[in-house]
């Protein structure tokens, strides 16, 4: 028999007759599911993005969680992850991270009980920040693009009975300051006449027409930008 308001109120008895029948129960609204958000990310000086992920359970004992991150490779790489503090290990919901990266673009996170210990096993994940999720930028990425960041969740209690869970996706925002390299803005490993050449082609132009060749991120692709990709003549 199917969960619902319908299927419950039509039992005899209502909803004790649904509970002693054995079907399972779960707490909380049946309208509010779990959800698990990912952060947009800020901006990063160091070429890192950094996403927090975040748990609201809608009342519900939330006690294994499985995340599967979509990103793009070819601009995001070297995925990590780390659980937050007051759900690792040790803590009283003694949780461990297993991080893997099942296909190219995939970053699969689970949270399981650390231990077999029956208080690790019934343990509940309280709501807020689970982990935080790191990416390093590549070379390819230019200053400006947006690389959508997709989230599939799945949350069960202790029991491994499923909740109705639903992701939040989010949006990374690459900046120049999070390019290893923004003086080299035709991207061919080398600042030369080329890169020069490309910035005075756009030269007096708004860096909403082509934020690449904005180098030093003031809005407008001037003089100071050119002096820029001189200095770094060679690099």
């Amino acid at each position: 028999m199917e969960k619902g308001f319908e299927n419950v109120f039509a039992l005899k008895d209502g909803f004790l007759g649904w509970k002693g029948a054995g079907y399972p129960i779960e707490v909380g609204s049946i309208d509010d599911p779990v959800q698990i958000h990912l952060s947009d990310a800020s901006n990063s000086p160091d070429g890192a993005v950094s996403i927090e992920v975040t748990l609201s359970a809608s009342n519900k004992p939330v006690s294994i969680i499985s995340l599967e991150i979509g990103f793009e490779p070819n601009l995001l790489t070297n995925p990590q992850a780390i659980i937050s503090p007051i759900i690792e290990q040790g803590t009283p919901t003694d949780r461990m991270l297993s991080i893997s990266t099942p296909t190219a673009g995939i970053l699969k996170l689970d949270f399981l009980p650390a231990s077999q210990t029956q208080a690790s096993l019934s343990a509940v994940i309280p709501d807020g920040v689970i982990a935080t999720v790191t990416f390093d930028v590549t070379p390819e990425a230019e200053s400006g693009t947006k690389v959508d960041l997709t989230s599939t969740p799945d949350a069960m209690d202790s029991t491994k009975r499923f909740f109705k869970t639903t992701g939040r996706n989010a949006t990374v925002t690459i900046s120049p300051s999070a390019i290893s390299n923004p003086w080299d803005v035709n991207r061919d490993g080398v600042v030369d006449v080329q890169d020069l050449i490309a910035v005075a082609s756009h030269f007096g132009e708004t860096a909403s027409s082509d934020a690449l060749y904005d180098v030093d991120s003031n809005g407008m692709i001037d003089i100071l930008d050119l002096v820029l990709v001189g200095k770094h003549f060679g690099g």
